[in-house]
């Protein structure tokens, strides 16, 4: 009895034996979790893609820069209208875009992002309207905020090149006002004091010395400032 009852329990395990290898059940495949994506993701691509498609729709860059306007209001963060402002700004110039705006929109996107291109996309703008003051402050106010040394070198030399462009158009229309009233040029521009139309030379920024040239054309001395204009 005992050996009928073995043999039986034996039959039954290899029968379960052959049953689970030849039967094994196929192995539970995980999710391809890279195909989905995190709900806030597709939000802002989505949102990305709505807002790129009402750009596309308008036909004139006024009309891009109302529905920029409309973006800022709402989401100030989305990095990518900077990007379309920057890369199309002399468009947006060129369509009279209200540049208090347009510099206001650039600049927050320099505060955002601490983006050099943003950067001189702001300067581009401000020099369009002769805002050399305006630009000089505010590259002073950036260098204030930063301790990156190589930062703080392009800061500085950019402050450089707006002061020398704001001189030698400083300088040029003194000498055009100067010619307007004696049909000739000034030899020196101490003459330009002497006759009162300037009241002091300006400090070039690179260390050199501004002198007139031919046809009135104001030159620099320091190699920096002469290859600048």
């Amino acid at each position: 009895m005992v050996v009928r009852y073995l043999s039986v329990v034996t039959l039954l395990f290899f029968v379960s034996v052959i049953t689970a290898f030849f039967l094994k059940p196929a192995p539970v495949k995980k999710p391809d979790t890279s195909v989905y994506k995190d709900p806030l993701t597709v939000i802002k691509e989505t949102y990305s893609a709505l807002i790129w498609k009402e750009l596309e729709e308008q036909k004139d860059f006024s009309s891009r820069f109302e529905v920029v306007k409309q973006t800022m209001r709402y989401n100030p963060e989305f990095e990518s209208i900077y990007r379309e402002i920057c890369s199309s700004v002399e468009e947006y110039m060129a369509s009279r875009v209200d540049i208090d705006e347009l510099l206001t929109i650039i600049g927050k996107g320099v505060e955002l992002y601490n983006n050099e291109q943003y950067v001189i996309c702001y300067l581009k703008v401000l020099r369009s309207v002769e805002g050399f003051a305006r630009g000089i402050d505010f590259l002073k106010e950036l260098d204030q905020k930063t301790s990156d040394p190589y930062k703080k070198a392009w800061y500085l030399e950019a402050i450089r090149g707006l002061q020398h462009e704001r001189n030698i158009l400083f300088l040029t229309r003194a000498v055009e006002k100067y010619y307007q009233a004696n049909k000739i040029f000034p030899g020196d521009l101490s003459v330009l004091e002497e006759a009162g139309i300037i009241d002091e030379i300006p400090e070039e920024p690179y260390g050199g010395q501004y002198f007139i040239a031919k046809q009135g054309q104001i030159r620099s001395t320091s190699e920096r400032g002469g290859k600048s204009r």
